[in-house]
């Protein structure tokens, strides 16, 4: 009875896990027996258990941890007789501290070449405008005053405006130009262009950080990647 009991609750974490965390990852790693941990029971995740997990799962451990913690904490709340969480007793990992690194004239202008229209003036706007991600993100068309492009800064810095200079107002009109002279609710909007498999995104909507992220670290392993 007590084996059966254990064998549903580990179903239903397990369940839990790959429908609401979704790391598989987790349930294929394996201890160093070649035992899955997949088919360990829940009163077998000791605190010692999941810091092996930790050192044998192929993926972010962050991520692993979060996906853990995330579940028990669930089963605590929806399971009778549920472990207690062994997250609470691990340690978090420290932070990296953040390394600034300086981008050369070279490196902008190498990569200013490489990319097409829509990047070369985002590039232009972050440089000349000292703009970061989220900014150029959120940007809408209300923000390109008269006297120049008004920034809504965030983290609560103030907004600010920067005045229009030749070389700001040839990264517009290069972007008008790159979107056939359409005019999108958000400058940086989706690309009026698409080269990709799938459902075809809408032209001007605002793109998102994970898109832009994405796009941008593979036009940057592309552009070092040798002939």
């Amino acid at each position: 009875m007590e084996k059966a009991k254990s064998i549903q609750l580990t179903n239903e974490i397990k369940c839990r896990i790959a429908r609401d965390i979704k790391i598989a990852k987790l349930k294929a790693a394996q201890d160093k027996k070649g035992r899955r941990y997949g088919d360990y029971g829940l009163e077998e995740f000791q605190p010692s258990t999941v810091t092996r997990l930790l050192i044998h799962i192929d993926c972010s451990r962050s991520h692993a941890r979060k996906a853990l913690a995330a579940a028990w904490k669930w089963g605590r709340t929806a399971i009778d007789d549920m472990p207690p969480n062994p997250m609470k007793e691990i340690e978090t990992e420290p932070r990296r501290s953040r390394v600034d690194v300086y981008v050369t004239d070279e490196e902008y202008e190498a990569m200013y070449a490489f990319v097409d229209s829509y990047w070369k003036a985002m590039m232009e706007f972050a440089y000349i405008c000292r703009a970061r991600r989220s900014e150029l993100q959120n940007m809408t068309r209300d923000q390109l005053l008269e006297s120049g492009v008004q920034l809504k800064r965030g983290k609560g810095s103030w907004g600010e405006i920067t005045t229009w200079t030749p070389r700001l107002q040839q990264a517009l009109k290069t972007l008008d130009e790159y979107n056939s002279g359409m005019e999108f609710d958000y400058v940086f909007g989706t690309q009026n262009t698409y080269k990709g498999k799938g459902v075809r995104p809408m032209a001007g909507v605002r793109v998102g950080k994970s898109t832009l992220d994405t796009q941008w670290q593979n036009l940057k392993k592309k552009q070092r990647k040798p002939e």
